[in-house]
């Protein structure tokens, strides 16, 4: 928020209000337990900063875990090709260039595809899981758990415990509003 702040940028009320997402009760759990934000870089939890020159940026994906996005364009120009979900390029997908200031929302499992277009260019991203997204949500967390305790002891059980008990509420559509 102070880095947006200082850009000049304002999240809107369904962003800034992180009392009425679910993602932040389990963010509360984490706090303790990620001492090194691994899990939050690998699943790109909170707010992600991204910087490029011309022509860097993301194929046509969905994001994952499971959630919508908000975008703010900060400093340069950023091409999006955004697509309904189960649809590719061509027919059904929208197309527009982010300046800065400029705001994106685009709800879960809507693919998306992204060039810069400007030197120096630098946006802002987050993930937020909406009640009807939570479920799904944290079922993909709880299998990136899962897989992170298997591949790689330490931090991941730690983290992993904390963040059961959210989970499973995220999961049963329980989360504390």
């Amino acid at each position: 928020p102070q880095l947006l702040a200082a850009a000049g940028v304002e999240e809107p009320p369904f962003v800034a209000e992180a009392r009425r997402r679910p993602e932040e009760e389990c963010a509360s759990a984490v706090g303790h337990a990620n001492v090194s934000a691994r899990f939050e870089r690998e699943l790109r939890w909170r707010l992600l900063i991204v910087g490029g020159g011309p022509g860097a940026g993301m194929h046509l994906h969905a994001d994952h875990p499971p959630a919508s996005a908000w975008h703010v364009q900060l400093r340069g120009r950023k091409a999006w090709t955004l697509c309904p979900p189960n649809q590719t390029r061509g027919g059904g997908c929208l197309e527009a260039t982010l300046g800065p200031r400029d705001q994106l929302f685009f709800p879960r499992g809507w693919r998306h595809a992204t060039a810069t277009l400007d030197a120096g260019s630098a946006s802002a991203s987050r993930l937020l899981v909406t009640p009807l997204d939570a479920p799904l949500f944290g079922a993909a967390v709880q299998d990136h758990c899962t897989r992170g305790i298997a591949l790689s002891r330490g931090s991941y059980e730690v983290l992993c415990a904390a963040l059961a008990p959210c989970l499973r509420r995220l999961m049963a559509g329980q989360w504390t509003q």
